[in-house]
């Protein structure tokens, strides 16, 4: 479909209408002043974690499962295996 330079522009005003309308109602949630910092509020030293290495034997491997999924790794696409 082919437009002309009018009905561009036509379109071009009545869309930028709307999305200026959409944003006016937009709810802005928490204060601006709290996503303008790249600082961290606070610097938290987090214990080393030290995960074991699979041993590549079958009879090792739900032990290994269960130590390296208990140490937070709960990626829903890894719980299958």
């Amino acid at each position: 479909m082919s437009y002309n330079q009018e009905q561009r522009e036509e379109i071009y005003c009545s869309l930028t209408g709307f999305l200026q309308t959409k944003l006016k109602g937009l709810v802005v949630t928490g204060s601006p002043e709290s996503n303008t910092s790249a600082e961290p509020l606070m610097k938290v030293k987090l214990p080393q974690l030290s995960i074991p290495m699979f041993s590549g034997h079958l009879q090792d491997w739900v032990a290994f499962k269960d130590t390296f999924f208990s140490t937070g790794r709960k990626e829903s696409h890894y719980a299958q295996y």
